[in-house]
């Protein structure tokens, strides 16, 4: 599984971080786990659980780590 870290990242900087490595992507892969903590305020949590969509994106999964959302994204054949 792919992940990826936006600790220290501003929202606005995750946003455009996670658009660029969504669309760069190899189509086979099928999660992306982020790590945006929670720690130290829920703002980066609050926008990839709730505000942040992409059309790879199949769905969210909450992990038992508040920390972490694990991106289920939709297979190559579906987007076609």
């Amino acid at each position: 599984m792919n992940e990826i870290d936006l600790h220290l990242m501003s929202v606005i900087e995750a946003r455009k971080y996670l658009k660029t490595y969504l669309n760069n992507l190899d189509s086979h892969v099928r999660e992306v786990r982020v790590v945006h903590g929670y720690s130290n305020g829920n703002k980066l949590q609050s926008f990839v659980r709730k505000e942040f969509g992409h059309k790879k994106i199949e769905r969210k999964i909450l992990e038992m780590n508040p920390g972490v959302t694990v991106l289920l994204l939709a297979r190559k054949d579906i987007l076609n």
